[in-house]
């Protein structure tokens, strides 16, 4: 497990994000798109991973994605990123917890920088600490769900932003 990044001083959730142009073409394709929720999960629950809430982040269902435009004074990305917890605040989330599967993904100007392994429930947050190379204009954080869909692969980015050191 790489080292636990340090804090963003520039937040996830406070960055507006490039709006899709899939879904800006028709309404009705904009409903296929699994938009994130800021602050909270893609439930509108607390962000929690582990046992553990989190104030700010984004939630995502996989298969998701938000794009970003990088600035120049960004040096680097950092982020937690885990299956969200919520679902066992109900029977423990007997039945329903051996089905989230998520692979977290980081993209710099189209091309895969980080990823985590496959992450399921309870595990520790995979931690990313991505350079952001010089130049580079946009960033792409995915929440994908390994090829297994399911209604359970909620997601959440934590602890994320940008850091200018």
């Amino acid at each position: 497990m790489p080292a636990v990044p340090s804090q963003p001083d520039i937040i996830v959730s406070t960055i507006e994000p490039v709006e899709d142009l899939y879904g800006a073409v028709r309404a009705d394709y904009a409903a296929c798109l699994w938009k994130p929720a800021v602050n909270t999960s893609y439930e509108g629950k607390p962000l929690r991973i582990r046992g553990r809430t989190f104030k700010e982040g984004l939630g995502m269902r996989a298969n998701a994605y938000t794009r970003l435009n990088l600035k120049p004074e960004w040096k680097r990305f950092v982020a937690l990123a885990g299956v969200d917890d919520n679902m066992l605040t109900v029977e423990n989330g007997r039945n329903i917890a051996m089905y989230p599967k998520i692979v977290f993904k980081i993209f710099i100007d189209g091309n895969l920088v980080a990823e985590s392994p496959v992450m399921r429930i309870s595990q520790e947050p995979w931690r990313f600490d991505v350079p952001i190379p010089a130049g580079s204009r946009q960033i792409v954080l995915v929440c994908d769900d390994g090829g297994k869909t399911s209604p359970y692969n909620l997601g959440n980015w934590v602890n994320a932003g940008f850091c200018e050191k």
